[in-house]
């Protein structure tokens, strides 16, 4: 409580200071006669200092040196302003923010002037002129009366000056977009070859620290890039960059020199994205540092704020977007304060760099109010956000190298102990698969064995050219697994032929014995009882599942979808009877689809007598038939992955009638790999289709 009631003293009092500051406190206007006196001044010693004084200064007028020599009424000034300060701080004569205006001032330099001089006039809002002793020295945009003669702009050089006892300057400003109209910065001046050193020395810093910043956030974002979980990364590499973006667009303005016809509306974008963006990303990297003590709700606030600003200076006049600056410092304060209060709580559970870190960012917060009071104009200073980000990203690098070394020395802890362990694991290992390969095959060879069983139960191959001496056909059987639950049962009684195509439920195992146990069945209905009625082979083979299985009390569920078809080639008729399986007849170029009952034989349902309807369909010699599972219609595959179908599956058999039985099968065997191929797809259930030509 101590502690928090410290903070909220301490941010009363820098935001009471900073409004005040803002409201008038540079407000007054100096009175001092529009000279100044620079004739004890050694230029060679002095080096470089500000240009101090009261100019005389003439609003809504542009005014050249004869407007000083000629006639015998000198103009009157509206009044004598300082330089730095902007027309917003002037309460006075109908001076605002968007205008223009002409300031003047004697320098008095003496009997032993320099040869040559050189100011530096840095920053002007938005455009202006140096004239000295009549001769233009210096320009940034062009300085008009209206918008419409105006642009703004900003000119990174030297205004040169010929030495002479007495050297009058005239400067024209005017502004037309921006917050703040006037003079930003001091004016320095100093003899030329001592101004181009301290220029060129600047310059050089400059690049020097913008190469290290794009170096920081390069490397950083790069380290994001192979590794994502470190978020942290990514914001200190924005940072790095948004902050190395300053160099560019304040200072000497370097951008000017790499791209002196950049427009000036673009140039005032990127230098205020460059004050908004690192108000998030600071944060947001010491909230990925100390997540635990960051408040969730704070971290989204940031982040709406940061679209707002950018919204704002993407989609905004510069009148409206450049008030950021000032918001900003306040919420830089905000911020830097909710950072301590973080740091504190990280210090009380000893964090590792928290120290480090807490120095790091104080150092990097007080560059930046430096910064956001020098924009603002509370003070007169220097740009040092980058020697700030300087000193935080080498104290953050340690902290992120004491992180990194860490992490490894505890990876190489983990991975001698996982090594030891992997060590014990390889003879556990080893046992349990030799244990596990001995079952398998144990496994594989009682499957084996129930296939061999299954075989030679169910019809073979021979049995199939017995019953069908007399018709060409095709048996495409394919089980999923080694066993198949899909099974048909032929046979030959009375010159007729019985053909059942059978669904058992399931699949492997489970689906060969109830294979089984069909075909056992059938085998006797049709043998032992004589019974040729598909329509009673169904109604009697559901009772006898249901029995066998005890399904009344045993809770089995199993069943099967199957297809009872009695071809009686004397007469030339088929007599089909189906539980929930169709039967297909291609009759020349006619072709019917014959649906079973929406019935299974056995099964869930616990009706005990089912009746199914009994078809008869007269055919011509020549004639095709078609039974099967729905093994292939359900197979997924193709482009989309998805099934194949009952309509393209028909649809399939019908387009290739044609052909003999034997090319028949080839297709769908070749049909059934394009289109599990086309999803990489492995076979989904067992498959069975019979097709017969008829005699």
């Amino acid at each position: 409580m101590q502690l928090q009631h410290q903070f909220s003293k301490a941010f009363l009092l820098i935001f009471t200071s900073l409004i005040l500051l803002n409201n008038g406190i540079f407000a007054s206007v100096n009175t001092a006669p529009a000279t100044v006196d620079l004739s004890a001044v050694d230029f060679e010693k002095a080096g470089i200092f500000k240009l101090r004084g009261s100019w005389d200064f003439y609003w809504k007028e542009l005014l050249y040196a004869e407007d000083f020599t000629q006639g015998s009424v000198l103009p009157e000034p509206t009044m004598q302003l300082p330089i730095p300060f902007t027309w917003n701080q002037v309460d006075s004569a109908g001076v605002t923010n968007n205008g223009y205006g002409t300031y003047r001032i004697l320098m008095l330099l003496g009997a032993n002037y320099p040869k040559q001089l050189a100011l530096n006039p840095k920053t002007f809002s938005t455009a202006a002129r140096i004239y000295a002793n009549g001769e233009l020295v210096w320009e940034n945009g062009i300085v008009g009366t209206d918008e419409n003669s105006w642009a703004g702009g900003y000119a990174p050089k030297l205004a040169v000056i010929e030495g002479a006892e007495e050297v009058e300057l005239i400067l024209q400003v005017a502004n037309f977009n921006h917050r703040k109209g006037g003079a930003y910065d001091p004016i320095l001046i100093g003899a030329l070859d001592v101004m181009q050193r301290d220029y060129q020395t600047t310059l050089w810093v400059d690049f020097f620290l913008l190469g290290s910043m794009l170096i920081m956030g390069i490397y950083q974002l790069s380290y994001y890039f192979f590794r994502k979980k470190e978020i942290a990364s990514l914001y200190f590499g924005l940072s790095s960059l948004s902050i190395g973006s300053r160099i560019l667009f304040a200072g000497n303005y370097l951008i000017m020199n790499i791209y002196p016809d950049m427009p000036w509306e673009l140039f005032t974008k990127l230098e205020y994205l460059g004050f908004v963006i690192p108000t998030f990303t600071i944060p947001a990297f010491a909230y990925s540092i100390f997540k635990e003590y960051f408040h969730q709700w704070v971290f989204n606030t940031l982040k709406f704020v940061l679209l707002i600003n950018t919204l704002l200076v993407l989609f905004t006049p510069l009148a409206i977007y450049s008030h950021l600056v000032e918001i900003n410092l306040y919420l830089s304060i905000l911020i830097f304060l909710y950072i301590v209060r973080v740091v504190y709580y990280a210090t009380l559970d000893k964090k590792p760099g928290v120290t480090i870190f807490a120095l790091g960012i104080t150092v990097l917060f007080v560059s930046i109010l430096n910064d956001q009071l020098l924009n603002n104009q509370f003070i007169e200073s220097e740009d040092i956000v980058p020697f700030g980000f300087h000193f935080f990203f080498f104290s953050q690098a340690f902290v992120l190298s004491y992180r990194s070394s860490k992490a490894f020395t505890t990876n190489e802890l983990l991975t001698e102990k996982l090594n030891k362990t992997n060590a014990n694991l390889e003879v556990t290992v080893a046992e349990r698969t030799y244990e596990l390969k001995r079952k398998h095959e144990e496994l594989t060879s009682s499957i084996n064995y129930a296939w061999r069983i299954q075989q030679a139960i169910l019809p073979a191959e021979d049995k199939a050219k017995e019953v069908l001496s007399d018709c060409e056909y095709f048996i495409f059987n394919k089980p999923r697994n080694i066993v198949s639950g899909d099974f048909y049962y032929l046979d030959r009684i009375d010159n007729k032929i019985v053909l059942v195509v059978a669904d058992c439920t399931g699949h492997g195992v489970p689906g060969a014995f109830m294979s089984l146990v069909g075909s056992r069945l059938i085998s006797e209905i049709i043998t032992k009882n004589e019974i040729l009625s598909p329509s009673a082979i169904l109604a009697i083979l559901h009772q006898e599942v249901r029995s066998m299985l005890k399904q009344a009390t045993s809770g089995i569920s199993d069943g099967m979808d199957l297809g009872v078809c009695v071809i009686d080639p004397k007469h030339q008729q088929i007599h089909f009877a189906g539980a929930r399986t169709p039967l297909l007849v291609v009759d020349n170029d006619d072709f019917a689809l014959v649906r079973g009952d929406r019935m299974s034989v056995g099964g869930r349902k616990m009706d005990i007598v089912r009746n199914f309807t009994s078809h008869t369909i007269p055919y011509q010699s020549g004639a095709k038939i078609y039974m099967y599972s729905d093994g292939y219609q359900d197979q997924f595959g193709g482009p989309k992955n998805r099934k194949f179908m009952a309509k393209n599956f028909r649809h399939f058999l019908l387009e290739n009638a044609g052909y003999n039985m034997e090319q028949q099968e080839t297709l769908l065997a070749a049909n059934l790999i394009e289109w599990q191929e086309g999803a990489k797809e492995s076979q989904t259930d067992d498959i069975l289709v019979v097709g017969l030509r008829l005699p």
